[in-house]
């Protein structure tokens, strides 16, 4: 059965929110956390990526990956370098995210370690991650959409279309599933 965004506890809701497009809930459920919280301001610092100020997302977002080296703030962190060319600090991020991968059994943990094996480019890696990731996560359509994400990125349609399907049948209002369900299948 799918949840709202208000059943679902922090981060989940507000990355929900996200998925939702609706992007001021994310960020009024964000702003809510303490300062201090990794996962809020991973929240922030994604929304502000989104909107082109990247600069501000590093400013949420160093501090954060800084305490803790391990969360969705750092992830994002290092996402955002990649996207802006510093490959040299994304790199020591994304290792540090891979490699709690083999000791972890949480599934967003997982999912963070399976993110950061695809964007250092280790897909079988990734795969295999969000496999465990998956099988642990209860219904959360978030891993799910992840894993379709790197099936498609890795030109395996068929398999890009059953996660997203997937991802559908637990919440019919995740935007990214539709999006990625679109793209497989024009290809």
């Amino acid at each position: 059965a799918q949840q709202s965004e208000q059943q679902l506890p922090f981060p989940r809701s507000a990355w929900a929110a996200i998925a939702h497009g609706a992007l001021a809930d994310a960020e009024s459920l964000a702003r809510t956390r303490s300062a201090e919280d990794p996962e809020a301001a991973a929240v922030l610092g994604h929304l502000a990526v989104r909107k082109g100020q990247y600069e501000d997302a590093r400013k949420v977002l160093q501090p954060a990956a800084s305490k803790a080296p391990l969360s969705t703030a750092a992830l994002e962190l290092a996402l955002l370098h990649q996207r802006l060319g510093r490959a040299d600090a994304a790199l020591p991020l994304l290792e540090a995210l891979l490699g709690q991968a083999s000791t972890a059994s949480d599934p967003d943990l997982l999912a963070r370690a399976g993110r950061a094996a695809q964007a250092l480019g280790r897909a079988q890696d990734a795969n295999t991650i969000f496999r465990s990731a998956n099988a642990g996560a209860n219904g959360y359509p978030a891993i799910e959409a992840a894993w379709g994400g790197l099936f498609l990125e890795k030109f395996q349609e068929a398999e890009a279309v059953r996660s997203f399907q997937a991802v559908i049948k637990m919440d019919p209002r995740w935007a990214p599933a539709h999006a990625g369900l679109a793209w497989a299948l024009a290809d």
